[in-house]
């Protein structure tokens, strides 16, 4: 245990820049795309701590998204069972958490597949609007 945290100590401005770079990416590619698809997704974060809401909506508080989320439960249940067969796991409350382990080629497949499932998933929401 003294050795993990005393290289995590040493090394926690590498560490910490390179797990605030990736989240950086992985938020800011998925929203644009988000936006521009018309999704009623939005991927909050704060430093490496993510998670995927399924409503355009302001959300102030931990309630909100399953308020929000409950008219399109059915599209989330496609979304993670897309997830899963690409052996991704989302959790549950949608968090999503990085490790310095993550490297940029994990963060970029991760991104592509969430954009495919989320095409796959809410359909119906891009009627109307570019493919």
């Amino acid at each position: 245990g003294y050795k993990t945290t005393a290289y995590i100590y040493k090394n926690k401005k590498k560490i910490f820049n390179h797990l605030e770079n990736i989240s950086q990416y992985f938020e800011s590619h998925l929203n644009l795309f988000f936006l521009q698809k018309g999704l009623k997704i939005k991927i909050y974060r704060f430093k490496s701590l993510l998670r995927i809401i399924f409503t355009n909506n302001e959300v102030l508080n931990r309630t909100q998204p399953d308020f929000f989320e409950n008219k399109v439960k059915n599209n989330i249940k496609k979304f993670k069972s897309y997830l899963k067969l690409k052996k991704i796991y989302l959790s549950t409350n949608g968090l999503i958490f990085f490790s310095y382990a993550t490297k940029m080629k994990d963060i970029e497949f991760l991104v592509r597949t969430i954009k495919e499932a989320s095409i796959k998933s809410f359909k119906q929401e891009l009627s109307g609007k570019a493919k």
